[in-house]
């Protein structure tokens, strides 16, 4: 698909060898409205089966991020539910990582 893909548990790693505290962040999307938002957008100009691939390669990336460093390092958020509340869930979200805002 000519994608690149940044592999989140080696920059995790790699961070965490510099004596840096770090914490990512995970953007998740339900996949059948992501896929069909790639369609009706003609995103890339891919078809369907890319970005079933696309998305299977995100998933796969972050599942073992999160699978292998936990709460602890990683915060999983929906894009779905950003959209949906807005303000107060991105004020969650802040408070989940220790940051003020109002």
């Amino acid at each position: 698909s000519g994608l690149s893909y940044l592999n989140v548990t080696s920059h995790i790693q790699w961070y965490l060898t510099r004596g840096v505290d770090v914490k990512v962040v995970l953007m998740l999307r339900d996949k059948t409205i992501s896929t069909k938002e790639k369609l009706r957008n003609r995103h890339c100009d891919i078809p369907p089966e890319v970005a079933n691939v696309e998305d299977d390669t995100a998933m796969k990336i972050m599942r073992e991020a999160y699978q292998m460093y936990g709460e602890e390092r990683v915060t999983v958020v929906s894009y779905e539910g950003l959209m949906q509340f807005r303000q107060s869930y991105l004020f969650e979200i802040y408070k989940s990582l220790g940051f003020e805002s109002t």
